[in-house]
């Protein structure tokens, strides 16, 4: 069993560096979070901020069209967004 926060942490930091070599950053990015609410660690920090700068919620592409009359730009983003 897990007893202490630091021991957990250690685990989900351990979780998130194999889900990212794994290149699932979404659960990746959770478990570095779960981590870094126990504890925070400078290096686990780092790793997270890397990972959120590579693979996190992004546009990554772009279009405009101003030369109409109803100006529109459509965004492309890294991930589907949520319906609500």
């Amino acid at each position: 069993l897990l007893r202490t926060a630091k021991t957990r942490a250690d685990v989900l930091a351990l979780l998130g560096a194999a889900l990212d070599r794994r290149d699932l950053a979404r659960p990746a990015l959770q478990a570095y979070e779960a981590s870094l609410a126990l504890v925070n660690s400078p290096a686990v920090k780092a790793d997270y901020e890397d990972l959120k700068a590579r693979k996190g919620f992004r546009v990554i592409d772009h279009t405009v069209e101003a030369d109409t009359s109803a100006p529109r730009i459509c965004a492309q983003f890294s991930e589907d967004l949520v319906n609500t």
